[in-house]
């Protein structure tokens, strides 16, 4: 996945590796950006994906203290990436590459650090987006309705619970990289 602009000319080169392959994309800024970053984190994403292999054929073969081991492997790594990602974020807060990273973390979390961002990166596409997601989730404002299915198959609506606290959390477990447990 990658960021263009109207008039950038991009070029991309890869390598395939083991377990994922190492590109690189030179022509825009925000490639650029992302290039530094990956090289920080390729390494740990390749280990990432190896182990999620291993613990899937744990789970196939019913060996339960096999992907128990390698879960706690897996958030291990997690971990880290989120650390370098937020490292990054902080140490570059004049990048646009930053404001991407931050698109998948929480709302308090984006809204912390959201204002050391520069001007140009507040104002480029990423920053508007995470400026949007701030400004939707103000305490107090009313929640979009929906209607989702339960663990059970049955419709649950926002409405059934008006007047009540209720906590919600939505993730998918089909989405191995983007889905891991590592957003402070």
């Amino acid at each position: 996945m990658f960021f263009i602009q109207p008039n950038d000319h991009i070029s991309i080169s890869s390598a395939i590796c083991e377990y994922g392959i190492n590109y690189q994309i030179t022509g825009n800024e925000i490639g650029v950006q992302r290039n530094k970053f990956k090289q920080k984190v390729f390494l740990l994403e390749e280990d990432y994906n190896r182990l999620t292999i291993l613990r899937d054929k744990a789970e196939e073969q019913k060996d339960k203290q096999r992907t128990k081991e390698l879960t706690i492997q897996l958030k291990s790594i997690s971990d880290q990436i989120s650390r370098i990602e937020l490292e990054t974020i902080v140490e570059h807060p004049d990048w646009i590459n930053s404001a991407e990273i931050f698109a998948g973390y929480p709302t308090d979390t984006i809204a912390k650090y959201f204002n050391s961002f520069t001007t140009d990166v507040q104002d480029s596409f990423f920053g508007l987006y995470l400026s949007k997601i701030i400004t939707a989730s103000v305490t107090g404002s009313p929640a979009p309705e929906f209607t989702l299915q339960n663990d059970k198959g049955e419709d649950v609506s926002l409405n059934d619970y008006k007047g009540k606290y209720i906590v919600l959390e939505f993730w998918g477990t089909w989405c191995g990289y983007c889905g891991r447990d590592c957003h402070e």
